[in-house]
C-alpha cells in the first residue's frame, strides 16, 4: 500500500494521472507523457471535495458556498458542475439541476451519475407538475 499522505493534492492528482496513463500504455517502450488539464486547480478540487464531505454531513448552505468558491477558483472543473447539481437536487432546485447535469454530459457524455441525477431531477418536476394539475 502506497502512502500519499506528505505529498500535496495537486502533486497527488499528477501521480494519478500518471499511473492511471502508465496502465493504460500497451507499449513500454512509449515514454509516459503528464499533462496537466487545465481543471487540475488544487484550490478548486480541495473545495469540491469540502462540498461533498458538507453535503453528505447535511451541511447544504455550506457545500454550496463550496461549491460556489470551487467554481470561482476553477470555472472549467467539471465534477464542480455535478456537485452542484447534487446541491441543488437537496434545495428542490431541480431545474437547476438539470442544466448543470447537462453541462458535465456535453463534456463527459458517459459520465452515468449525471445521466442519472439529471433524470432523477426530472422525474421530480414530473411529479411535482402532476401534482399542480391534480390540485387545480
Amino acid at each position: 500500500m502506497y502512502s500519499l499522505s506528505g505529498m500535496g493534492l495537486t502533486k497527488a492528482v499528477v501521480l494519478l494521472v500518471a499511473v492511471i496513463s502508465g496502465s493504460m500504455t500497451a507499449d513500454a517502450a512509449t515514454p509516459i507523457r503528464v499533462v496537466r488539464e487545465r481543471f487540475a486547480n488544487s484550490k478548486a478540487i480541495k473545495l469540491d471535495l469540502e462540498a461533498q464531505d458538507q453535503l453528505q454531513k447535511g451541511d447544504v448552505e455550506n457545500a454550496q458556498r463550496s461549491v460556489n468558491l470551487a467554481l470561482q477558483a476553477d470555472p472549467d472543473l467539471w465534477l464542480t458542475y455535478f456537485m452542484r447539481s447534487r446541491v441543488f437536487m437537496r434545495q428542490h432546485k431541480y431545474e437547476l439541476a438539470i442544466q448543470d447535469c447537462n453541462r458535465v454530459l456535453v463534456k463527459y457524455p458517459k459520465f452515468i451519475e449525471a445521466a442519472l441525477l439529471r433524470a432523477a431531477a426530472n422525474e421530480e418536476l414530473k411529479r411535482r407538475s402532476s401534482k399542480d394539475t391534480t390540485s387545480a
